[in-house]
């Protein structure tokens, strides 16, 4: 039994699963699986890695599936066929071609299991929604991409105020941003003083 491991860093900016899986069905034999293991850090951005549950399927499945969305369910006008290398069979040699290649493939998405809808949508929706010191994956995702290291203070404040505008009873922007204001002197109240030498 082969197994195909892959890791995906549950935090990542992307918010799903990198990997690319390109091998051909032919290659999978009966029993091969691939398997996609979530991680994050024990105190999100520092500490030990906690493994989550693993996503693991049938390789063979993943490969048909793949390219059974890419040929025939995937909505593009570009062009949808696969080219299958010849001679194929499980437990390849290092020197035998195994990839499937797609006719067009201008994004380099050819692969990207993630981006299969269907395949793993439900997983990847179970992990996001699992807690980290208690605040869902989800929202750690969407804190870390606002607040990126090429980010303006000012741009992200706005895109707050206009989020709660949106998503509570705030009412208006002003509203909005009163409540922001609101919630950095919480804050301040909650953060420890400092403490200088001699007082």
């Amino acid at each position: 039994m082969g197994i195909e491991l892959k890791g995906w860093y549950l935090l990542s900016k992307e918010g799903v699963p990198s990997l690319r899986f390109q091998t051909t069905p032919a290659a999978c034999a009966p029993f091969d699986l691939i398997a996609v293991v979530p991680w994050h850090l024990s105190n999100v951005l520092s500490g030990t890695p906690v493994a989550r549950e693993p996503w693991v399927s049938s390789a063979r499945h993943a490969a048909e599936f793949r390219n059974h969305w890419w040929e025939s369910i995937r909505e593009t006008s570009d062009p949808k066929g696969i080219s299958a290398p010849a001679g194929v069979h499980p437990y390849p040699t290092k020197d035998m071609q195994i990839a499937d290649i797609p006719d067009y493939d201008r994004g380099g998405n050819f692969g990207r299991l993630a981006r299969v809808v269907g395949l793993m949508t439900e997983f990847i929706t179970s992990a996001k929604a699992q807690d980290a010191m208690g605040i869902p994956i989800n929202d750690w995702i969407l804190f870390l991409r606002r607040h990126s290291d090429n980010s303006d203070p000012d741009q992200v404040t706005s895109s707050l105020s206009q989020e709660l505008s949106r998503s509570t009873r705030a009412g208006s922007e002003q509203d909005a941003a009163r409540v922001l204001e609101h919630l950095e002197a919480l804050t301040r109240l909650l953060a420890p003083s400092d403490v200088t030498a001699g007082s």
